[in-house]
């Protein structure tokens, strides 16, 4: 038996490898997809803080609140009262002991309809992920992903595995399986020199390396994969000034050039080596100001093809906002051009802000103008007030109009939002505070009809959420929180 302190040989590794791919996918019964066995973690780390936000699409953070888990479930019923409510879907979610979620699994149809978590050290590190999703047929919770990660004393990663499958049915079909993993190698620095990549799918094996290489100031001087390299160049200051991408029949160089500020000023694009194919320039004026040339030419190297140029100039104001472009497009032997002009009007203290474009688009066969509006209005406390979009690039928003009111500590009471054709709002949303100004209640009504409540605690945790749909039918999310 190989004891802790034996190293193990690197061919012994490749053998055990190859072995596994060569059993095929019943030798895979070590992950555990026949046992249901994610009964089994309900304990482990799963990092998705952005698990709450998506269940409703609203916030549903809490601060500085630790959950052992949260429940969700969702209720419909016929009547806004939910007096003969009947459940239709739930979520469990998980945290681990440093409040982080660590875990979801997802209730539906009379039975766990998929879960996810991720397992981690007590230093923090993913040692593993994996998901599990119901098949209606032989109707059963599979495993569908897994992955294991391994560290070294220094905490980097010297080794991946990923297992995922797409299959469906009474038996898992090797086609729909794959394997992949990853050998990773460092220098004394810390830096990834080396790293070797393993697959097994369906139709076969195959491999590929990748190789870096850095200078004394850790910058990445060449990097390999397969069949391509490229060679990165810098100057005194670190500043990247050349890449230099060679692979199959064509070579690449990205040229970029810096002022004494360390500004990037050009950037010069050459494919097939030395054909130009795009070039942009950015010169700084004395007012904080500045002028972006941009050039693009045709990848085409069909001599009888016509040749497409594109060239743009944009004047910007020290707050970077544009004032005007022109663009010229040269395409199908027509030469079209583009003139915008963008005009920023300030008030006393910005409390007014008005941007005005006007386009005009002409070529050898006609000429055309369009002309965009937009205005934000704020109160002396700098809240905005109302938004107005106009003109032929606003003719297709949703909400043309928007306005904002305020209570005394900032935070909103209502908004409101408009159609182009009506001076009443199309959606209302109202907002309800308690004492020390967290949120209690947050209604939304469409067209007059009230559509979704949002209640929360007075930790600012959500309670509930309550949907109107067409058909007069009533959603009801009710979370349970242990702490």
């Amino acid at each position: 038996m190989r004891t802790s302190k034996q190293p193990l040989n690197p061919s012994r590794i490749l053998f055990l490898l190859f072995t596994l791919f060569l059993i095929g996918g019943n030798a895979y019964s070590q992950f555990g997809y026949r046992e249901g066995a994610f009964l089994d973690y309900l304990h482990v780390d799963f990092k998705s803080s952005d698990i709450l936000p998506v269940i409703f699409n609203d916030t549903a953070a809490i601060s500085g609140k630790k959950f052992k888990k949260i429940t969700i479930n969702q209720y419909t019923s016929s009547d806004s009262t939910f007096a003969g409510e009947s459940f239709s879907s739930g979520k469990i979610i998980y945290f681990n002991s440093r409040g982080d979620v660590s875990g979801y699994v997802s209730l539906g149809y009379g039975h766990t309809t998929d879960s996810a978590f991720h397992i981690s050290d007590k230093s923090n590190h993913t040692i593993r992920e994996f998901k599990y999703t119901y098949q209606w047929r032989p109707k059963e919770l599979r495993l569908t992903d897994d992955y294991y990660y391994y560290y070294n004393k220094k905490g980097q990663v010297i080794k991946d595995s990923t297992w995922s499958t797409t299959s469906s049915g009474d038996e898992y079909r090797s086609n729909d399986t794959t394997i992949s993993v990853h050998f990773y190698t460092y220098d004394k620095a810390g830096n990834c020199i080396k790293n070797i990549e393993v697959n097994k799918r369906g139709y076969g094996n195959d491999s590929s390396f990748t190789i870096s290489k850095y200078d004394t100031k850790n910058r990445l001087v060449y990097e390999s994969r397969d069949w391509s390299s490229t060679i990165y160049k810098y100057d005194n200051a670190s500043n990247l000034i050349e890449e230099i991408a060679t692979g199959g029949m064509d070579t690449v160089r990205n040229i970029h050039v810096f002022d004494s500020l360390n500004r990037n000023i050009q950037n010069i694009c050459y494919k097939h080596n030395t054909k130009l194919y795009s070039k942009n320039t950015t010169e700084y004026k004395n007012d904080g100001g500045s002028t972006l040339t941009e050039e693009y030419y045709s990848d085409d190297g069909d001599q009888f093809s016509c040749e497409t140029i594109r060239k743009s100039i944009t004047q910007f104001d020290a707050q970077d906002n544009p004032l005007s472009s022109v663009e010229t497009n040269l395409e199908k032997g027509e030469t079209t051009t583009t003139s915008t002009l963008d005009k920023y009007t300030f008030t006393k203290g910005m409390r007014v802000i008005t941007d005005t474009e006007t386009q005009e688009e002409s070529s050898q066969w006609r000429k055309c103008y369009t002309f965009s509006f937009i205005q934000n209005k704020y109160d002396e406390r700098g809240n905005l007030l109302e938004k107005v979009c106009k003109g032929d690039k606003h003719k297709y928003d949703r909400y043309p109009k928007i306005t904002y009111t305020y209570n005394e500590k900032n935070k909103y009471l209502e908004t409101d939002n408009y159609s182009a054709c009506s001076d009443i709002p199309i959606e209302k949303i109202i907002y309800v505070y308690f004492p020390d100004g967290t949120t209690v209640k947050q209604e939304t009504d469409i067209e007059g009809k009230n559509t979704a409540v949002l209640h929360f605690g007075n930790d600012t945790r959500l309670l509930n959420v309550v949907r109107n749909y067409l058909g007069g039918q009533y959603y009801k999310s009710v979370l349970i929180y242990e702490e």
